[in-house]
């Protein structure tokens, strides 16, 4: 009896094997439908207009709308004391300072379209080198955190509303 189930499932799984090898199927036009979804790959690829799911990671833009997001993390654990996570912060640095590096790479020669861009590099490495020599000096902390903040708000003028102002002259009082 045991060899007989044993020769059963051996023929089953060499059928399985045959039909997965030999079988020729059009993967690309399957449809599969779970509940109420319905998911049809009928695209040779997946972007922003055909299944939506994807960001537009090649855009230094989005670069630099994602340093915004990183920034305020970074800000909460710099301004709360119960929130000054060593870890937290040099990973928030990193991560900020390679997306700017990044948003530099993706416009290459046309980083002058992109305003704060080559700035935020070096803003973003000073705050890093500031901070790590001063990390347990509160006064300092709140001064690294203020300076972030600022920036923030520059790039968020920029890149979230496209506002056109005199960087330079961006003040404390005009943060909101």
């Amino acid at each position: 009896m045991d060899i007989l189930i044993f020769i059963i499932c051996f023929i089953m799984i060499y059928l399985i094997i045959y039909l997965l090898l030999y079988s020729n199927i059009d993967y690309k036009s399957l449809t599969v439908q779970n509940n109420n979804y319905k998911i049809n790959n009928n695209h040779n690829t997946c972007d922003v207009k055909s299944c939506g799911a994807l960001d537009p990671v090649s855009d230094p833009k989005y670069n630099m709308q994602q340093i915004v997001k990183q920034s305020i993390l970074l800000e909460e654990h710099l301004t709360n004391k119960n929130k000054r996570c060593r870890d937290c912060i040099t990973k928030h640095f990193q991560h900020i300072i390679g997306l700017a590096e990044e948003a530099q790479m993706l416009a290459s020669s046309k980083c002058s379209k992109y305003p704060l861009m080559n700035e935020s590099v070096i803003v973003y490495n000073d705050l890093f080198k500031e901070w790590m020599k001063n990390r347990n000096d509160e006064s300092k902390i709140l001064e690294i955190s203020d300076k972030l903040r600022i920036h923030r708000k520059k790039l968020i003028a920029i890149y979230f509303f496209d506002d056109n102002y005199d960087i330079n002259n961006f003040s404390k009082s005009s943060m909101g």
